[in-house]
């Protein structure tokens, strides 16, 4: 069971290798619906051209194929059961009802004035270079190519300037502290999810499983640290050193950080009830083959 937690969200986590609004009371009825479908606008807006809408669109895709090589890592050759998987995790994923929440968590998250400032970087010409990169960054290609190529970027820019920016990077975003989160989250739904769907047939409590994955807390931020400086490198090693100050100048800014802390929490939200439905069924299907 620690094997399936521990590859199920590898997988979930490299994807990444993540308040409501006020309208003024006195405002006439027609001019809150206004208000309210320009605050739309901008959230489908930024929703779509910060590149989270096709990301969104390829998520499963690339969590088949980050479960695939879990299996393969851990000597499960079986094919009939990939296929399963295969089949449990599109079932579990609905991509529209990501991507509304999300939308949700900018809508209520950010004002007009936050979502513009964010419209106007990612209209800019750092801003689309930049989301470019992260597009195909999460690839199926490019995520083989950056496994195969860890050991080479981490040489090739240790002690550099790059290396001293990522520090930078990931202070202003919190995306290493974001993502161990987002990994202790998930880890802990599918724990939930393995011992309500096994019935009795875990020698574990829902307790004793929350408690190992508190206790590897430790070694989960390490192995998250890695993958979120790993991605940093290869995502953004196009960029020279003063379009990625760019980058992490408005992620320093009170709409960038604001912007990426809503982002992280978005992504953490929508990965819970999937990661629930994906441990439940893989615990179904285990216990079906006994």
């Amino acid at each position: 069971m620690a094997g399936f937690i521990k590859w199920i969200c590898g997988s979930l986590i490299l994807f990444w290798a993540q308040l409501p609004f006020v309208y003024a009371a006195e405002s006439a009825p027609s001019q809150v619906a206004t208000a309210q479908v320009g605050h739309r606008a901008l959230v489908t807006q930024v929703y779509t051209e910060s590149g989270l809408e096709e990301m969104v669109k390829r998520f499963p895709e690339l969590l088949k194929e980050g479960v695939a090589g879990g299996m393969n890592e851990t000597g499960q050759q079986d094919k009939n059961f990939v296929r399963e998987l295969s089949s449990i995790i599109d079932s579990a994923i609905d991509e529209k009802i990501m991507g509304e929440k999300i939308q949700q968590h900018l809508g209520g998250g950010l004002t007009d004035t936050q979502l513009t400032s964010v419209m106007t970087w990612l209209n800019s010409s750092i801003g689309t270079k930049v989301i470019a990169l992260e597009k195909k960054a999460v690839t199926t290609d490019s995520v083989k190519e950056m496994e195969a190529k860890v050991v080479e970027l981490q040489r090739k820019y240790k002690g550099s300037e790059r290396e001293r920016q990522f520090a930078a990077f990931d202070k202003a975003t919190e995306m290493t502290e974001a993502s161990l989160e987002t990994a202790m989250a998930v880890q802990v739904a599918l724990a939930g999810a393995f011992a309500s769907a096994g019935e009795g047939a875990s020698p574990l409590t829902y307790e004793q499983l929350q408690e190992i994955v508190e206790a590897n807390r430790f070694m989960t931020r390490g192995l998250i640290g890695q993958q979120v400086y790993t991605s940093f490198l290869y995502t953004y090693e196009p960029l020279s050193k003063e379009e990625l100050q760019a980058y992490i100048d408005f992620a320093e800014s009170d709409d960038g950080s604001r912007y990426f802390r809503v982002i992280n929490a978005a992504l953490r939200d929508v990965l819970i009830e999937p990661s629930r439905e994906i441990g439940k069924n893989i615990m179904r299907v285990a216990l079906e083959a006994k």
